[in-house]
């Protein structure tokens, strides 16, 4: 049932956000062994993920791994890195899909002013639509696995 759920978890949005711009900037036709790379190296993360997960049976991710092999304070570093990983990414992410949203209405001939699409550092005031979905996400995450897994569904 949760299958849909997590194809969209795993896939994310950095897949279509980023895709085009590394083929066209970087690597460009070369792009599908940066790909090939990239999944060695997941694979490699995964197995490692798999032998601890097998060692130590109890549910958790980082924190309850490096509590359970390496110690409390080493735990408690990688619980913070791994919220601050989670944030960093949030903002990235609501980021990439300002743009997107912005073609999307801007197909229908709706503008959306300049100084509402950017951060203060790049001269806006604010990236409401990036502060909108996030709040949105937010609400539909504090809804419930059920709520999420249908909206992901129709998605």
């Amino acid at each position: 049932k949760k299958t849909m759920l997590g194809i969209g978890a795993i896939i994310g949005t950095g897949v279509l956000v980023l895709t085009g711009l590394v083929a066209a900037r970087d690597a460009g036709p070369a792009v599908i062994f940066s790909f090939m790379i990239a999944a060695i190296v997941c694979g490699f993360a995964a197995l490692c993920y798999a032998e601890v997960a097998s060692t130590l049976p109890v549910s958790g991710s980082v924190y309850t791994y490096s509590y359970a092999t390496i110690g409390e304070f080493i735990a408690h570093l990688m619980g913070w890195t791994l919220l601050s990983v989670y944030v960093v990414t949030t903002a990235a992410v609501a980021g990439g899909w300002t743009g997107y949203f912005n073609n999307l209405v801007s197909g229908f001939g709706l503008e959306i002013p300049t100084e509402l699409l950017k951060i203060p550092s790049q001269g806006g005031i604010v990236n409401l639509p990036a502060v909108v979905i996030t709040l949105v996400l937010t609400w539909l995450l504090s809804r419930g696995t059920k709520e999420s897994k249908r909206v992901n569904n129709i998605m």
